[in-house]
């Protein structure tokens, strides 16, 4: 906490300041204390707008997701599940998508975030040109660090699936549940 308004550039001559404390080269203990709420993820959490979300890109052609398909409803022990969907290129020109697969466990009891990333894939078609994109959801996808054991853990109970071209423009969502 004694660096802090320092690193914020709060206080006047706080590059003097800061060159009185810290010498190059000087190893110095920074807090982190963001926990997992960086990034989309912190905006996610306190529903704040953004102009680009991430994954967010630019194309010159249009795309549409449909038919998403879960292998099993209902996944148990060390289980895969199987995730697939139809992405079709409905613009006039070859583009490329790179679509995104986020799970979201919103009856978790522990903190988490609102949606976490766990797969991409960028996919090339040329116009009018579908294609099935399929993902593997492992049992550590859904897992979350359990301080008070010490270990990776997966709680049970349901999961959505969503998919989508950025982590605000989800298309397509379904649901699972881990026993």
């Amino acid at each position: 906490n004694f660096y802090k308004a320092y690193w914020k550039g709060e206080e006047a001559n706080s590059k003097k300041e800061i060159a009185r404390y810290i010498k190059p080269h000087q190893q110095v203990h920074v807090p982190y204390d963001e926990g997992i709420f960086m990034g989309y993820r912190w905006y996610d959490n306190y529903n704040k707008d953004v102009q680009f979300p991430f994954g967010h890109g630019l194309s010159y052609t249009s795309f549409r997701y449909s038919d998403l398909q879960l292998s099993k409803k209902e996944v148990a022990g060390g289980d895969s599940l199987t995730v697939s969907f139809v992405l079709t290129n409905t613009g006039k020109r070859a583009g490329t998508e790179v679509v995104q697969l986020y799970l979201s466990a919103p009856e978790s009891r522990v903190a988490r975030p609102v949606k976490e990333l766990k797969a991409f894939q960028k996919v090339y078609l040329k116009a009018g040109e579908h294609r099935k994109v399929q993902f593997v959801i492992h049992p550590q996808d859904a897992a979350f660090w359990d301080v008070k054991s010490h270990q990776w853990r997966v709680e049970p109970g349901g999961f959505d699936i969503l998919i989508g071209m950025s982590s605000r423009e989800i298309v397509l969502k379904d649901r699972f549940s881990y026993r």
